[in-house]
């Protein structure tokens, strides 16, 4: 996993990087290489055995940039011939497995949203000239989806945050999903990805006027929407889900529905939902901005911030539905941080937050494996968080 660049403000003061970390599954390592000058909003994407590609992003003077880098076998080399998009910062790159292609879309050039398709081979950049080009507009989603190939998901628009669907086709260009039920672009909502099913699913979250009370799959090309009722999750956002039921479904925990912390504890499974919180002796506060991810013996929570702490440090395992405290020594209070399981290793692995709303972020790394937490001594990216 390598890391590149990125900005951070603290106090008024904005800082932008172009450090180069690795991670191994155990510790960070920064290194000691000449690459791309400092930034942050590029587009990146991997590309080939061991590598990847970075375009432009935006300096420390709001310079835009349009230059092509590759990283391989641990060092960058600038593409100095690979003459391609103009400047602009907030584009995106996908990898298009069946081409064998990266794809760049959309950014902002100075103020204007682009709507432009540049393919990458490897060497050279080509515009494409296509049919159906998507909607102008930065920050959009690509991913590669196994039945449908390239998929392109939400974005920001002249007209605020998009949550339209396109699938596409090298013939013609980017085909709309059209279906008259796709759920509105938002935040700060909750995803499951099953690959026995081949489904997303996402669920609440804040949209630009609203906290929605619903639940949407992505299957075959196509969303669908369940709207929660009385015995299903009420409305919310910051809350937290992982893989539970022998991967069958997936535990949910906390959130915040515009006006106070929730503690619900809801179980998800054969699409039906399940409030385990009335059987359940003792659970975490409230909260919003906790991480949980499933461990071989559970799922485990760690942190968030709640009614009672802008950050909390309190550690819990839900194993045969009962939630344990494990009053264990580990990371500082914070919330909104990040964290992964790795299931080669067997470990779980957390990355930076924040101690107070808008304070300095946090630059720690750590990993919990066999009932305890360990500082990795290693250093690692500049502090970073979420924002809620």
């Amino acid at each position: 996993l390598i890391l590149f660049g990125g900005q951070r403000t603290v106090f008024g003061t904005t800082t932008y990087f172009d450090d180069t970390w690795a991670w191994d599954g155990n510790d960070w390592t920064r290194l000691n290489i000449a690459g791309p000058t400092a930034r942050a909003f590029a587009a990146a994407v991997e590309f080939g055995p061991n590598g990847g590609v970075l375009w432009g992003g935006q300096d420390m003077f709001s310079t835009q940039l349009s230059d092509t880098w590759r990283f391989a076998n641990g060092s960058w080399t600038q593409l100095i011939g690979a003459t391609g998009p103009t400047p602009r910062a907030h584009p995106t790159l996908g990898y298009d497995a069946g081409s064998d292609r990266v794809l760049l879309v959309g950014g902002e050039r100075d103020g204007t949203l682009q709507a432009d398709t540049w393919e990458f081979d490897g060497t050279s950049w080509r515009l494409l000239d296509l049919v159906f080009d998507l909607p102008a507009q930065r920050e959009t989603s690509l991913g590669y989806y196994q039945t449908y190939g390239l998929v392109a998901y939400g974005g920001t628009s002249e007209q605020g945050l998009s949550g339209e669907v396109y699938l596409y086709d090298d013939r013609v260009g980017w085909l709309p999903v059209r279906d008259d039920s796709r759920p509105p672009g938002r935040a700060f909502h909750s995803s499951q990805y099953f690959p026995e099913t081949d489904s997303l699913f996402i669920m609440g979250g804040t949209t630009a006027s609203d906290v929605p009370s619903d639940l949407w799959q992505f299957h075959q090309g196509m969303w669908q929407g369940f709207p929660l009722g009385s015995q299903q999750p009420s409305k919310r956002y910051g809350h937290v889900t992982a893989k539970f039921a022998g991967d069958k479904g997936f535990l949910l925990f906390g959130g915040h529905d515009g006006s106070s912390f929730l503690g619900e504890t809801w179980q998800f499974v054969d699409w039906s939902f399940t409030n385990l919180t009335s059987n359940l002796s003792i659970s975490p506060s409230g909260r919003v901005g906790a991480v949980m991810v499933r461990i071989d013996e559970g799922v485990l929570l760690f942190g968030g911030r709640s009614e009672f702490s802008p950050a909390e440090s309190d550690t819990w395992v839900f194993a045969d539905y009962a939630w344990s405290p494990l009053g264990l020594l580990g990371p500082s209070a914070r919330a909104f941080a990040a964290a992964a399981y790795d299931p080669i290793e067997h470990q779980v692995v957390l990355f930076g937050g924040e101690e107070t709303e808008n304070g300095t972020p946090l630059a720690d790394t750590w990993i919990y494996a066999n009932g305890a937490w360990e500082q990795v001594a290693a250093p690692g990216p500049a502090g970073r968080a979420q924002r809620w």
